[in-house]
């Protein structure tokens, strides 16, 4: 094995990279590299590499994909129908327009996301501890600290990576 190409589920532990002894690249399709130990692959003289951004629009689309299918109660009309019924006014949905949505994290997943949510007319409200105000206010996102975010927001959508700050970020309380 010359390279790994792998997603995010796949861990690139120490024990596989001592066991592939011709391993010089491990690519991870996607942003972040949490899933791989660098620090055993650069004492192999193994590089990591990722591709953030790579999937940022197929992120995007599938946020968009998964608030339509629950705000229009896709999976239970379709239930529903397979079960032979046919209840249309059971199912009457709700609609983005004019909704709030909250975008944690405004790397290329979180603009793009933005850009979605301004096309279906949604008022976007953002936070990003890495960003000035006045760079947030250039998405089209409002800038507001996490609790106020939190509070404005009727739909929320989290595009940050798994760090100890942001583990249990939201939470019951």
């Amino acid at each position: 094995i010359d390279a790994w190409i792998v997603r995010g589920a796949t861990k690139v532990t120490r024990r596989l990279i001592e066991a592939a002894p011709k391993l010089r690249w491990v690519a991870r399709a996607g942003a972040g590299i949490d899933n791989i130990d660098a620090v055993a692959a650069r004492e192999r003289g193994v590089g990591v590499l990722n591709v953030p951004g790579a999937n940022a629009v197929a992120v995007a689309e599938l946020v968009f994909g998964l608030l339509l299918s629950l705000l229009r109660r896709i999976p239970d009309a379709h239930a529903s129908v397979r079960r032979g019924e046919w209840e249309k006014s059971r199912f009457q949905g709700r609609e983005l327009r004019g909704k709030t949505m909250g975008i944690v994290g405004l790397g290329m997943i979180g603009r793009a996301v933005a850009q979605r949510a301004r096309a279906f007319e949604m008022t976007c409200v953002g936070h990003d501890p890495l960003l000035k105000d006045d760079q947030i206010r250039t998405l089209g996102v409002d800038p507001l600290s996490f609790g106020d975010l939190l509070t404005r927001s009727e739909i929320l959508t989290l595009h940050v990576p798994l760090t100890p700050q942001t583990r249990g970020l939201v939470g019951t309380a």
